[in-house]
């Protein structure tokens, strides 16, 4: 604009002074227009800060109810569950004492001999130890004297990987491992008796036979009778 040395005119310094006001005055709006910008972009971060923050306690309280309902449903399920075995299981319990009185006071079912009601096996506290029950009916009602007969236990299973067949009564240290009975309408006989180490069960075979009748043999699966007194999988009648 000028050059050293030069004489600075009035009308340099003036174009100068104009210039350095110019570019003042340039700075200040654009300082100006950048602040009035980061405000503005302030309060449109808060606002949709603020609409997040209200889109997640929304979020969270639909989340709270959907887990209430959730806990509800489970909790009425798991109440029909419950209610569902237990009738289940009353009926189990109602069906065998019907069948139970049916054997016992029918008399166009009765048949001579013995027949077997029930078999039930239960773990008990010991080690390796059950508890059993076996009920027999007699099946002619007419018959006023009493009914003499046997019954046999077997639970036959593998030991030492070898089949082995075990007689219950044995193991239960019984006073009268024969398994002699004598019955008038129906006759129980119960007891623990503890398996060997190592000895896997697979199932159970209960023979009953009155003296001059046929036998009745019943195989109980062992799991299954764990699981349901009432489990026979297999009635063999055989005369003998």
């Amino acid at each position: 604009m000028f050059n050293i040395g030069n004489v600075i005119t009035r009308k340099t310094l003036l174009i100068v002074i104009a210039s350095l006001l110019a570019a003042v005055a340039l700075g200040y709006y654009a300082a100006t227009a950048h602040i009035k910008w980061q405000l503005a972009r302030g309060d449109w971060l808060a606002q949709q800060n603020s609409s997040l923050y209200e889109r997640i306690a929304q979020l969270e309280y639909q989340i709270n109810i959907l887990q209430v309902e959730i806990d509800v449903e489970r909790g009425a399920s798991a109440v029909l569950q419950q209610d569902v075995e237990a009738l289940i299981a009353e009926k189990s319990e109602l069906t065998r004492e019907l069948t139970f009185y049916q054997r016992v006071v029918s008399p166009e079912q009765s048949t001579k001999g013995v027949i077997q009601d029930s078999f039930v096996v239960t773990p008990s506290r010991a080690n390796n130890s059950y508890y059993y029950r076996l009920i027999l009916l007699q099946l002619d009602r007419r018959v006023q004297q009493r009914i003499s007969g046997r019954f046999d236990i077997e639970i036959v299973g593998q030991l030492d990987q070898e089949n082995v067949t075990l007689n219950l009564l044995e193991l239960a240290n019984t006073p009268d491992t024969s398994g002699r009975f004598q019955i008038h309408y129906y006759a129980l006989a119960e007891g623990t008796f503890t398996l060997p180490d190592g000895f896997t069960p697979q199932y159970v075979k209960v023979t009953a036979k009155a003296d001059n009748a046929r036998a009745i043999e019943q195989t109980y699966q062992w799991q299954v009778l764990l699981g349901s007194p009432a489990g026979s999988v297999q009635e063999a009648p055989s005369e003998e």
